[in-house]
């Protein structure tokens, strides 16, 4: 004889299937609403560390930028210094030049003050 199930015995299988798909259903937009969760919190630090890198990329052209700007105006103050030097050297030679006994090793007071007088000038 064989056995067949009856519509009554059907119900509880039905129903469990049921409660079963209701169950994998919610489960599945729980997953999926945790997953969205979880790639929205790492879309948001990567953006936040892409924000802080550029902040500090920033930073670092501004530094680079002042230094740029120190290295050009002390380049002009050495320029000036420099200038300033090669006139002196230039009249240092020229007055050297006049002299009797420029070959001599000692400069007599009146050649002494000359000199403090040619470097004393600004």
């Amino acid at each position: 004889m064989q056995s067949q199930t009856s519509p009554s015995e059907d119900r509880p299988i039905s129903k469990l299937y049921g409660w079963l798909a209701g169950l994998l259903a919610i489960l599945a937009v729980i997953g999926v609403v945790y997953g969205k969760g979880r790639l929205d919190a790492k879309h948001a630090n990567e953006v936040r560390q892409l924000k802080e890198n550029v902040e500090l990329a920033q930073r670092i052209i501004d530094v680079e930028r002042d230094a740029r700007k120190a290295d050009a105006i002390l380049a002009t103050e050495a320029a000036k210094r420099q200038s300033s030097l090669k006139l002196k050297i230039t009249g240092l030679e020229s007055y050297v030049e006049t002299l009797q006994d420029r070959d001599s090793q000692c400069l007599s007071g009146p050649d002494v003050d000359r000199l403090r007088d040619l470097w004393s000038a600004d």
